[in-house]
């Protein structure tokens, strides 16, 4: 489970909350769970359909990780060290009773920062772009669209080869 910004239904538009939600969405061949939704086709895809009309969440981190081709993990801060926001979208499942959310992360074409290590990074928001992914409908369009701010790259260690 993780902590994710949905709106608050009943409260105005510019109500926000803060409720935990498990990552993963059931696929629909019942093989295993979607985790990932790619932001250029999201609008097109049935499983993600109504997600992507009503239920937009966002998932607030310090950084996100990805592995490189060797299994050695990267880890990508914002330059200013600040929270980052990953668009996202959540659905309660019919067929578990519809007793609790899950959320898909929305990803884009990795950056020059990350296209080294993964070719794919979540859709990332800046702050004031929060409300409008979550609860202004006119603004999906454009921020499915969005550039992320600069991120720097963490590695625990770096596999080297030597050439002899």
């Amino acid at each position: 489970t993780a902590p994710v910004i949905i709106g608050d239904p009943g409260r105005g538009m510019e109500d926000l909350m803060i409720v935990n939600q498990v990552w993963g969405l059931p696929s629909p061949n019942e093989k295993g769970l979607l985790i990932n939704a790619r932001s250029e086709t999201v609008q097109e895809k049935p499983t993600f359909s109504r997600g992507i009309r009503q239920n937009r969440c966002v998932i607030p981190a310090r950084c996100f990780y990805e592995w490189d081709p060797h299994k050695n993990k990267a880890s990508f801060f914002p330059q200013n060290n600040d929270v980052i926001y990953m668009a996202g979208l959540f659905e309660r499942p019919r067929e578990l009773g519809g007793s609790f959310s899950r959320f898909v992360i929305l990803t884009r074409e990795a950056d020059e920062i990350v296209r080294p290590v993964h070719s794919r990074m979540p859709l990332l928001l800046t702050a004031e772009q929060v409300p409008d992914w979550i609860r202004n409908n006119d603004c999906v369009e454009e921020l499915l669209k969005t550039v992320p701010a600069p991120l720097y790259c963490e590695k625990e260690y770096e596999q080297m080869s030597l050439d002899l």
